[in-house]
């Protein structure tokens, strides 16, 4: 039984995105680079690791610590996540075992010529950005990140 005789630390995981995290479909267990990771860490610092899943709303909803990590029904969550702005004034997080590929999450509409109608050297300035709660980052998150094409920050848009 798991922490019986060593510490135990109860990870969850909402496995919805693989590479990150996802259920394999022969076995039903939990993978992806997360569950490595933290039973590498697990082997590495003598931890019996569990690792469970959960729905992301549990670990981080609508701007706050989510209910399931706040009542302690696990220690951690696992798998992809921005750690500025009001996650990083909440939270704890480790270091990246990745660099981050995804620096700001911005999607934006095609022309009919299937060119994007923001190209990616643009700082924003006077556009209105659409922020989609519980998504990768939060809403002041933005203000972090540079634009990966030019090194500048984002600056001048509005947020909605």
């Amino acid at each position: 039984m798991p922490g019986k005789t060593r510490p135990r630390l109860v990870l969850a995981n909402e496995p919805n995105w693989p590479p990150y995290a996802f259920i394999n479909p022969q076995t039903g267990d939990i993978e992806g680079m997360a569950t490595d990771m933290a039973e590498a860490m697990g082997k590495i610092c003598d931890l019996d690791v569990v690792i469970g899943q959960t729905k992301w709303s549990e670990c981080w909803a609508d701007g706050s610590v989510g209910l399931g990590l706040l009542n302690g029904d696990f220690h951690a969550c696992l798998t992809y996540t921005h750690t500025k702005g009001a996650r990083d004034r909440q939270l704890d997080f480790s270091h990246a075992f990745l660099q981050d590929n995804k620096p700001a999450g911005l999607l934006v509409r095609l022309k009919e010529d299937g060119t994007p109608e923001i190209d990616g050297n643009h700082n924003l300035a006077g556009k209105k950005v659409v922020h989609i709660s519980g998504w990768a980052p939060t809403e002041d998150g933005l203000a972090y990140v540079q634009n990966a094409c030019t090194g500048e920050p984002f600056t001048g848009y509005t947020m909605v």
